[in-house]
């Protein structure tokens, strides 16, 4: 299978599936920013102290080290390219929900939530992407997902 791949020519799948690929990490990055952008609104909103500050932009970090802890064997069970689909909806879920979310707590649990996604999105993305695009193609596609990431950010 690796050597039937590795024949395939570059085509508009491989830049297709880079081009998804980075932009699904885009919605990763730019969750995380746009936490951190608005961390001086939210802390005035619930008057935060510095402690409580530092615990609700923790609880994404501490979602996404849960969620990369079991994404891999939930990819190897149901498929990277599924998982793929569900992480993203996890993450566009917890969004939702933190963006109307009204006590500290709900907060929490829903920037959890979407830390969740997040962490199970981003290694499922780079070994779905690594699986299905040839060597010799590789490095080329995962720069094309780095810079739709980025491009797309600024």
């Amino acid at each position: 299978m690796v050597q039937r791949i590795d024949r395939l020519p570059m085509n508009r799948f491989l830049v297709y599936l880079a081009l998804v690929s980075g932009m699904g990490m885009f919605f990763d990055i730019y969750d995380i920013d746009t936490m951190l952008a608005s961390i001086a609104p939210i802390r005035s909103i619930f008057s935060l102290n510095p402690l409580m500050t530092t615990l609700t932009i923790s609880m994404a970090f501490i979602g996404m080290f849960f969620g990369s802890l079991i994404s891999g064997t939930l990819a190897d069970r149901y498929g990277r390219r599924r998982l793929f689909v569900i992480t993203l909806s996890i993450i566009a879920i917890g969004s939702f929900l933190t963006a109307i979310s009204t006590n500290l707590y709900e907060l929490w649990i829903f920037r959890f939530i979407t830390g969740f996604g997040i962490g199970g999105d981003l290694p499922v993305v780079w070994a779905y992407l690594t699986e299905m695009t040839p060597t010799k193609y590789r490095g080329r596609l995962m720069g094309i997902a780095m810079i739709t990431t980025v491009h797309i950010y600024r």
